[in-house]
C-alpha cells in the first residue's frame, strides 16, 4: 500500500492544502501594522519547506506516471 498511487496523490494534495492554509493564515495574522506573529512565520516557513521536500514536482511527475500506467 505504501507505493500505491493513491498515497502520492494525497501527499501532493496535503501539500496544496497546507501551503493554502498557511498562506490564508498569514494574511490573517498580518495586521494593519504589518508585523506577523513568529509562530505563524515559523509554520508558514515549515510548509514550504515541507512541499519542496515532500511534494515537489518530480514526485508529483512519478505520480502521475504511476496513475497512467494502471
Amino acid at each position: 500500500l505504501i507505493h500505491s498511487v493513491n498515497t502520492g496523490l494525497v501527499m501532493n494534495y496535503s501539500c496544496d492544502v497546507i501551503q493554502t492554509v498557511c498562506e490564508t493564515a498569514m494574511e490573517i495574522a498580518r495586521g494593519p501594522g504589518g508585523q506577523m506573529d513568529p509562530g505563524i512565520e515559523k509554520l508558514v516557513r515549515d510548509s514550504f519547506t515541507w512541499s519542496h521536500t515532500a511534494g515537489d514536482t518530480v514526485q508529483r511527475l512519478r505520480t502521475v506516471r504511476q496513475f497512467m500506467m494502471n
